[in-house]
């Protein structure tokens, strides 16, 4: 027995003929009906003509924020009046500004496109009222910063729809207010000298307790510069942890290990050695607050006042003072940092004289307490009024042009 072929052992299927069909005759349609053509339809919808990305409106503060110009500030103008600051200007040419309009006078009405759209008479009270509710949505609250109530701390529940109703904004965002202010106090600059120099004759009444009056002070001190040290520049050091009591010929040492780090070395004098300039390392520490005693000092803030008492059994004498910056907070070097490490162990130190410019320095800064006439401000410039001619002293530009000039 021979076996047939796979194909041949299938039986053929007849041909299905299609009722109806406009099939031409020797087509199979069966065939013709499985074909698939990737076409594209004519009704796909164009581009949107807004970009996907919208730039970013500006805020409200670039619209009022004033940036003066390198112009402005080079060549500022001076107001040259005859009065005194307090005195008001009275226009001159009342013509170079305009005329001022009638009184009763109207202006010319807008043309009709524009004044369809000043018109809101159309909208009725029910549809200013919905877009006042709907504006009042999108305004800044404090209410962006809650978290949900559900991985809120346990705390009281409060009505949050009354309470973020009664917070206001401030600043550029919030509604504009008439501020009234009262005056000054004062009508002239001669009655505004007189109350100055009023508070002088009342500091040198004798004090009074604000409470109880019946308490009589002890001794009454005035307070005056220290004439003596005033030219010394004292320091205030705060340490986290001394390694003895501090002594009169202590000394610290500075260094700069690394940029971002300053380093104090406290030395103490070595006895055992025997020569007198000679000190031994007790202990390094780490400056703390270097970033903000450097701006501190620039900016002037945080100073404070170094008093001298005399003796309490003296019954008249005075309080001097001088002004010292803002304290230095060191914390010991091995308590912050284990990479840092100071390699000088012992210094030496000796004694010399000031030279010419650190005595002449020393002096300049003793005039300030020993020279009666105070120094004018040269930082602005003033206007006297002299034979008829108003006449510019002190202006910063023109010392400028004089320096350059004298290095040219």
């Amino acid at each position: 027995m021979v076996s047939l072929p796979q194909q041949e052992r299938r039986p053929k299927k007849p041909h299905k003929r299609v009722h109806g069909g406009s099939g031409v005759s020797g087509v199979d349609l069966t065939k013709a009906a499985q074909l698939v053509i990737d076409c594209k339809y004519s009704n796909e919808l164009p581009r949107p003509p807004v970009p996907k990305l919208l730039r970013a409106l500006p805020t409200s503060e670039r619209l009022c924020q004033y940036m003066p110009t390198s112009l402005e500030l080079d060549h500022r103008p001076f107001l040259l009046s005859e009065r005194g600051l307090f005195s008001r200007l009275n226009l001159l040419d009342p013509g170079a500004y305009g005329e001022a309009p009638t009184p009763g006078s109207m202006p010319p009405p807008p043309p009709p496109q524009d004044a369809q759209l000043l018109r809101d008479e159309d909208v009725d009270a029910a549809a200013k009222e919905a877009e006042r509710k709907r504006r009042r949505l999108t305004e800044h609250t404090d209410a962006w910063h809650r978290q949900a109530f559900g991985l809120q701390a346990p705390q009281l529940v409060t009505n949050d729809v009354f309470t973020e109703r009664q917070r206001f904004t401030t600043g550029t965002e919030a509604a504009e207010k008439k501020l009234h202010r009262d005056p000054p106090g004062f009508s002239s600059v001669e009655d505004l000298a007189s109350r100055i120099e009023k508070t002088f004759e009342d500091a040198r009444a004798p004090p009074t307790h604000p409470s109880k009056p019946s308490l009589k002070p002890k001794r009454i001190l005035s307070i005056v510069p220290d004439a003596v040290l005033w030219a010394n520049r004292y320091r205030q050091v705060v340490f986290d942890e001394l390694p003895h009591e501090p002594a009169r010929y202590d000394l610290l040492f500075k260094s700069t290990p690394t940029p971002r780090a300053t380093c104090f070395g406290y030395f103490s004098p070595a006895e055992d050695e025997g020569d007198a300039g000679a000190y031994k390392l007790e202990q390094n520490y780490y400056w703390m607050n270097r970033g903000g005693f450097t701006r501190s000092n620039d900016r002037g803030e945080g100073e404070a006042m170094l008093l001298s008492f005399p003796l309490a059994d003296e019954p008249s004498g005075e309080v001097r003072f001088i002004p010292v910056p803002t304290a230095i907070k060191l914390k010991k070097q091995n308590a912050y940092r284990l990479d840092l490490g100071l390699e000088t162990q012992s210094l030496s130190v000796k004694h010399r004289d000031p030279s010419a410019q650190e005595a002449a320095e020393e002096q300049e800064r003793m005039n300030v307490v020993l020279n009666d006439d105070a120094e004018p401000d040269q930082s602005e410039a003033s206007l006297d009024y002299i034979q008829g001619e108003w006449q510019i002293r002190g202006d910063p530009r023109s010392a400028q042009e004089s320096k350059s000039e004298t290095r040219s």
